[in-house]
């Protein structure tokens, strides 16, 4: 075999032997290189002859004996399928690090791009990196500026351990979520929400600390503005009632001393519907702020100011004894009672009524304690106002009206629950000449138990609470109801008798209902008859006479009730367009044994006639005081000794 190509095919044979699959994919030798190394090794003789042809040269042409040729087609073929392998394998990579050179290039798009910040951080806290948006948060123009730099200078000094134990958490392999603010390079705060995560190696090992975190710093304004306006009063800024109540009864289930005392103060301002209508809702409202603000400042920081409602206030006194919640009470009242609301160039005197409540280990009840401190507080007005009352437990005065408040929830559910039953008493004519007779509706609350209840147990409360107008107009619209559909009662009485509370003499509703059922119940002219009392009536002088004026118009009577019990009853009579007088019972019961009541009884008689108007004696309980009264020319006579009352449905039932 001839020496030259003997020599040539070891240097081949080493040369591919020497390169690695490496190698081949670095110098990235294609599959055309690889097929024309055996072509060229095959021609090389030619070459060899063409090329000395080129230089004047001939030679022979080189043949080759067989086992040569024999060994030179096998390199040829062998190099050949090694070359199309290596070039197969090579594309075979070459097109898996592009897919992958492109997922990667795919995904640092996204995290250039995406609105949340997405960092690491090294195990001391140092930033590797960080996306556009993380810098938009650090206030950062470029990476340059915070990479490398502790992340613990960009938190705020009160989140900063917790943000050092929450790093050092995610490198012991947990991950987790926090909020807490950060300081940006420009000095802006911003509260943020963080989730990370351990980053590891391909050993498994944890290398960096990977978050994506978000500003939430607008969500958590309006979330802690919902907050604020769930718990708080929007007029003056004060707690409302239910974040008030919500911090009572924390108070209360926190006390696991005995000895730890609390109170609470009830405040209620007094006339303030005064200045409300005299100088309107804006006066009003600037004066519900300006002792807001007086209030905060008479307290103690840590004490609970709320504006329950309306012009009702409350103070929660945490850890402060009986001495010392009177002393802050009586103090507020004087700060109050010294100050002078000016509105318009006018000024307006102001003062509170206070109840006080203190509070120990046996108060458990939130709602207790704020009827106590009501009551208390309602206690101090009945007194005259600008005073405080302090709850004593056991104390009877303030169980009857705690029991008093406790009518206001029922009288509320009794007019939903239709419990108010009407009644009837007649009143009868004293002249055996005329049959003429009247009827009087009174009514009963139906317990749950079927028991009736007498109005004495619940129209205190009505006046007291001032509802008692809501009542009147249910009882009208009941009593309209049942007369306009029972014509033979309508025609057995000339009149029917509806009570009226003196809040009712001033108000609207209360005359717009009445106007309208009698303009709906045309049968009804002239058949309803209105009772008022003296003492309502002449509290109210100016309103009751222009409400009976009104109603007259429209064919209403009016009966002036419990006649003779003011000590200036006759004076305010003339200016009271009534038309009939019911003299007090406690003049009736007694006029067959003392001279002072009958001479009385007398002379309410005989001014009443001289005044054109008709005379009824209440609490006639036997014949001998309705002979007396019939002697004296009395008109009408009504009590037990006349008929007792009895329920409205039994007169119609009679009627029909």
């Amino acid at each position: 075999m001839d020496t030259t190509y003997m020599r040539k095919s070891s240097m081949f044979f080493e040369l591919v032997r020497n390169i690695s699959f490496q190698e081949l994919i670095r110098f990235k030798l294609s599959l055309v290189t690889f097929a024309l190394i055996p072509l060229l090794w095959l021609l090389d003789p030619a070459i060899d002859v063409f090329i000395n042809q080129q230089h004047g040269y001939l030679h022979e042409l080189v043949t080759y004996e067989p086992v040569e040729m024999l060994i030179l087609v096998g390199s040829s073929f062998f190099i050949f399928i090694t070359g199309m392998a290596c070039s197969l394998a090579f594309l075979g990579v070459e097109k898996q690090q592009k897919s992958l050179l492109e997922q990667s290039q795919k995904l640092s798009q996204i995290i250039h791009s995406t609105p949340e910040c997405v960092k690491t951080v090294s195990r001391d806290g140092l930033l590797q990196d960080m996306n556009p948006a993380g810098l938009k948060i650090v206030e950062a123009d470029n990476i340059e500026q915070v990479q490398g730099q502790s992340v613990y200078d960009l938190i705020a000094p009160e989140h900063r351990q917790l943000y050092i134990d929450f790093n050092a958490r995610i490198f012991e392999g947990q991950s987790e979520i926090i909020e807490y603010d950060v300081i940006g390079l420009k000095g802006t705060r911003k509260h943020v929400e963080s989730h990370a995560v351990p980053l590891r190696d391909s050993n498994g090992l944890i290398i960096s600390h990977l978050a994506t975190t978000r500003d939430i710093t607008h969500s958590r304004r309006l979330s802690e503005k919902l907050s604020y306006q769930a718990s708080h009063d929007m007029l003056t800024g004060l707690i409302n009632r239910h974040e008030f109540e919500r911090r009572l009864e924390n108070t209360l289930n926190q006390g696991d001393d005995n000895q730890e005392t609390h109170a609470v103060l009830f405040i209620d301002m007094d006339q303030f519907k005064v200045i409300n209508d005299t100088s309107g809702h804006m006066a009003g409202d600037q004066l519900l702020i300006q002792l807001g603000n007086i209030m905060r400042e008479q307290v103690r920081q840590h004490d609970s100011v709320a504006r329950l409602g309306g012009d009702e206030f409350a103070i929660l006194l945490q850890y402060c004894s009986t001495n010392d919640a009177s002393h802050i009470a009586d103090k507020l009242r004087l700060a109050i009672d010294a100050f002078n609301f000016v509105w318009e160039e006018r000024q307006f005197k102001v003062t509170v009524s206070i109840g006080v409540v203190n509070i120990d280990h046996t108060d458990t009840s939130v709602t207790n304690i704020l009827r106590e401190a009501d009551t208390c507080c309602y206690m101090a007005k009945d007194k005259g106002r600008n005073r405080i009352q302090i709850h004593q437990k056991g104390d009877d005065i303030t169980a009857l009206h705690q029991k008093e408040m406790d009518w206001v929830s029922r009288i509320h559910s009794g007019i939903a629950d239709r419990r108010f039953i009407l009644f009837g008493q007649e009143i009868v004519s004293l002249n055996s000449h005329s049959p003429e007779k009247h009827l009087e509706l009174l009514v009963r609350y139906q317990d749950d138990d079927g028991s009736l209840i007498p109005p004495g147990a619940f129209l205190p409360a009505a006046e007291r609470y001032c509802i008692s107008p809501k009542l009147d107009r249910y009882i009208i619209e009941s009593a309209f109801h049942l007369l306009s559909t029972n014509t033979q009662l309508l025609n057995e009485f000339e009149s029917f008798g509806i009570n009226l509370s003196g809040l009712s003499l001033g108000d609207k509703e209360v005359l717009q209902t009445i106007s309208q059922l009698i303009s709906t119940h045309p049968t009804l002219q002239n058949k309803i008859n209105f009772e008022i009392t003296e003492t309502a009536a002449i509290s109210n002088l100016q309103d009751a006479c222009s409400f009976i004026s009104q109603l007259k118009d429209i064919g209403c009577s009016f009966s002036l009730d419990d006649f003779g019990s003011g000590l200036s009853s006759f004076g305010y009579l003339k200016s009271l367009p009534v038309d009939y007088l019911k003299i007090d019972g406690s003049f009736i019961r007694d006029i067959l044994d003392d001279p002072i009541d009958l001479a009385m009884v007398r002379s309410i008689n005989d001014i009443g006639h001289l005044m054109g108007k008709k005379t009824i004696a209440e609490f006639v309980e036997n014949d001998e005081i309705k002979e007396q009264l019939q002697l004296m020319g009395v008109d009408f006579a009504q009590g037990y000794g006349i008929a007792k009352p009895c329920p409205l449905k039994e007169f119609i039932k009679a009627a029909a």
